[in-house]
């Protein structure tokens, strides 16, 4: 499985790899086509790739934690009784992939698909809530669908994870607590780095785009917040962020 590309895992209903192409091209017809390893939509302008996983017995509570413990009874049930997985694959991740997101995936819950959890960074959304991000205004909204940020082992670091998806290094801020400005600062970076790939190097400092806003410090560091071979660990490393005072 790759570590630069976006990776979705999609349970269904699907018992096997004949009945999922069965549902895939009823749902779908002619629109998004199901070719050997491959999606493409009606033109082959938009491209990605997919595999039929097995059942995962940890997929249901991983999901449940992933959405903020946010699905309804409903969906819980069926995920849980999900018979197989779709790994979808878009190696396409600059300007414009919130169209191959729209597409691809929508062509896998109309047939029949349950819910959406983004693999490298264990976010997952219902389809209501997948929609309204992508629907939303860009890059925000895509960052947001996609790359986590919570607090991790310390208090007083706040990290995101995903950023692997984009070939880019996640990052840790120092987070005193205060107030939501720290969860800003890294979310503005990461876009940042998404948008203007810039030549980062320790000691370079970054700030939000506003009168007065605090710099910060960065330095580059090998991503050790997993053990190695974890889906989570991010293999281009971590920006850390510290306050210039």
């Amino acid at each position: 499985m790759t570590q630069t590309g976006i990776v979705l895992d999609i349970p269904g209903p699907w018992p096997d790899r004949p009945a999922f192409l069965l549902d895939f091209a009823k749902a779908n017809g002619r629109a998004v086509i199901a070719s050997g390893p491959d999606l493409f939509n009606a033109d082959h302008h938009l491209h990605a790739a997919f595999d039929l996983m097995p059942i995962d017995p940890a997929l249901a509570n991983a999901m449940w934690i992933g959405t903020g413990r946010s699905l309804d009874r409903d969906t819980m049930d069926k995920i849980a009784a999900h018979k197989s997985v779709v790994s979808l694959v878009m190696t396409n991740t600059g300007p414009g992939v919130e169209e191959h997101l729209r597409i691809f995936a929508g062509a896998l819950r109309k047939a029949g698909g349950l819910a959406v959890r983004v693999h490298y960074s264990g976010l997952s959304h219902d389809w209501k809530r997948w929609d309204a991000l992508l629907g939303a205004e860009m890059p925000a909204a895509l960052f947001q669908a996609l790359v986590l940020q919570v607090p991790f082992r310390e208090r007083r670091r706040l990290c995101s994870f995903g950023m692997m998806q984009f070939g880019l290094p996640d990052g840790c801020i120092a987070d005193p607590g205060i107030d939501a400005e720290p969860a800003w600062v890294l979310f503005e970076f990461n876009i940042h780095l998404w948008q203007s790939r810039p030549q980062l190097e320790a000691g370079h400092t970054f700030s939000r785009n506003i009168k007065g806003a605090q710099r910060h410090v960065l330095r580059r560091i090998a991503d050790r917040r997993y053990p190695d071979g974890h889906e989570y660990l991010n293999p281009h490393g971590v920006w850390e962020m510290d306050p210039v005072h």
